[in-house]
């Protein structure tokens, strides 16, 4: 089978089987390689298309097979006329996920991106999607943990291309309103490979929540100084400071804690 590279027709070797291995959804992935020489002028437009095929843009043989780059290593030849590469390539299979089952919500991404890195040692995997959702399923999602704490790590559901869940804590959620429909923008981080000792909800938006924490109660110390002062100083009543005081500790609201991870530009986040 042959691939073609920023005009170059090339022959793609492909391994045995016994050189196959399973990405994070328990599919069988074959492995191949390019081995070709092209002149130092085409140097930057070949590795822009190498570079191109390692992320978004997989290359595909006459075949229709999908390839993604894994590595790939030169060598100047002839007085540096002449450039030879040495490419490993992955089988690329289309993630055609209908949906996405977590916690007993079942989403539909309108957007995806998988961060494959099981077949790494220790190597934690990141899948990132986008659905847009109704306000019922937004009021659902803010509702979880309220009557049972969410686990650490929990099952994760893709359905359309594993039948087996994925154990999965979350990473970073923001989310966007849009007339009567909510844009989520999610991180689903695996636990294998996983150093993160957070678990639950508690994952949501780090390391940013915990600043936002830390800032908050830095203004609530100068806050409480402010209003002594000012007591002291005979602005504020006793009555007033009570009246203050007993504003304060009202409990959070759920659509407070909503508007923590709100966002105006979901695109943003797209990285």
């Amino acid at each position: 089978m042959t691939i073609e590279i920023a005009g170059h027709v090339l022959e793609r070797k492909t391994s045995d089987t016994s050189s196959e291995r399973s990405d994070m959804f328990g599919r069988m992935l074959r492995r191949g390689a390019l081995e070709f020489a092209a002149p130092t002028s085409d140097e930057d437009r070949i590795n822009d298309r190498l570079n191109s095929a390692r992320d978004a843009e997989p290359l595909v043989d006459s075949d229709a097979t999908m390839w993604r780059v894994d590595s790939w290593s030169t060598q100047y030849r002839d007085d540096a006329r002449w450039i030879g590469w040495a490419v490993s390539l992955v089988e690329s299979l289309s993630l055609d996920i209908s949906s996405i089952e977590v916690l007993g919500l079942n989403w539909i991404p309108r957007w995806l991106d998988v961060d494959d890195r099981s077949s790494a040692d220790d190597g934690v995997s990141v899948v990132t999607a986008e659905f847009v959702i109704d306000s019922e399923s937004h009021d659902s999602f803010f509702a979880l943990g309220d009557s049972d704490p969410v686990p650490n790590y929990f099952p994760v559901f893709f359905h359309g291309v594993a039948t087996e869940p994925i154990s999965m804590r979350f990473g970073k959620m923001v989310w966007a309103r849009s007339d009567d429909e909510f844009v989520y923008h999610v991180t689903f981080v695996t636990e294998q490979g996983d150093t993160e000792e957070r678990g639950g909800l508690s994952n949501l938006n780090q390391p940013q929540l915990n600043r936002t924490t830390e800032m908050a109660a830095k203004a609530d110390r100068m806050i409480v100084s402010l209003i002594s002062h000012l007591r002291d100083a005979g602005v504020l009543t006793p009555e007033m400071v009570g009246s203050i005081h007993a504003q304060a500790g009202t409990e959070t609201s759920r659509e407070q804690n909503q508007e923590l991870s709100r966002t105006n530009d979901i695109e943003e986040f797209r990285t």
